[in-house]
């Protein structure tokens, strides 16, 4: 009688034990597929901006706290702007464009901006985005706003940074809309700031 017990114990507990190994395999598994579709989902997973875009900008300039020491008002102005995205997290962009500026006596007292922006980008629901960033630029004033520009050797050549707050908006497929709020300043002096509220339409272009 006792051997029988020990014999069906062992059988019950070897089978427990195959059942155990199975079960866990299984699992092991399943788990490992669940793992690699997420992974190959996330890897093919399209992105929501192209990488290169190319577009225009109009931008509306006032001078802000000591700026307004050197100019009385500004005004509506225009540029042109290549833009790269690296996978929807950062845009890097690089502009030209013009900043309408007149002093209390109504001269034209305009910039010429080159800048190198950089901002990272947050998702807030798609199709919309927000960028936080800055921008280094170079300011060479010019006579009035006009192509081809003409140079005003009246006055000094200046660098300036900007704190950028954007919307973004992928409007089609090829098409993004992006709106900038950038307070600007010269890094030379107090007397050269300013606030540009600016909106590029930019086309996907590879």
């Amino acid at each position: 009688m006792g051997h029988c017990i020990y014999a069906y114990s062992t059988m019950f507990f070897t089978f427990a034990l195959l059942l155990n190994v199975w079960s866990t395999a299984a699992w092991g598994e399943e788990a490992n597929s669940a793992l690699l579709l997420e992974t190959a989902n996330y890897e093919v997973a399209p992105m929501a901006f192209a990488p290169n875009y190319i577009g225009l900008i109009v931008n509306q300039n006032h001078p802000w706290s000591y700026g307004q020491r050197t100019w009385a008002k500004g005004g509506p102005s225009f540029g042109a702007e290549y833009r790269f995205f690296y996978k929807d997290s950062w845009t890097l962009a690089i502009s030209l464009g013009f900043k309408k500026l007149v002093d209390s006596e109504g001269n034209d007292k305009s910039l010429l901006s080159q800048s190198q922006e950089s901002m990272r980008i947050i998702r807030l629901y798609h199709p919309l985005y927000l960028g936080v960033g800055g921008k280094f630029s170079l300011y060479s004033p010019v006579r009035k706003i006009t192509l081809p520009y003409e140079r005003d050797d009246t006055r000094a050549i200046d660098n300036g940074v900007s704190l950028c707050l954007s919307a973004l908006w992928l409007a089609t497929p090829r098409m993004t809309m992006v709106m900038t709020v950038s307070r600007w300043r010269s890094l030379s002096t107090t007397k050269r700031q300013g606030l540009e509220v600016s909106i590029s339409s930019l086309y996907r272009f590879r």
